[in-house]
């Protein structure tokens, strides 16, 4: 196969369109993966403050006993 100087830069240009496209989608993902991983914390934190409160209410029954 014998390329000219035009079409090596026609396969060039086309390799650099689909890096751009693969970055483009890695960037999205990125971010709707960040944007998920900052509500996690809130869920976590809110497990939190009620296995603390029914901590509190079992420590209060087992002294009544």
């Amino acid at each position: 196969m014998n390329l000219n100087n035009e079409d090596i830069a026609k396969l060039h240009v086309l390799e650099l369109h689909r890096e751009m496209e693969r970055c483009k989608t890695a960037t999205k993902l990125r971010s709707e993966h960040n944007a998920a991983t900052q509500t996690k914390p809130a869920v976590g934190k809110l497990r939190r403050q009620w296995k603390s409160v029914l901590d509190t209410i079992a420590m209060m029954g087992r002294r009544m006993l």
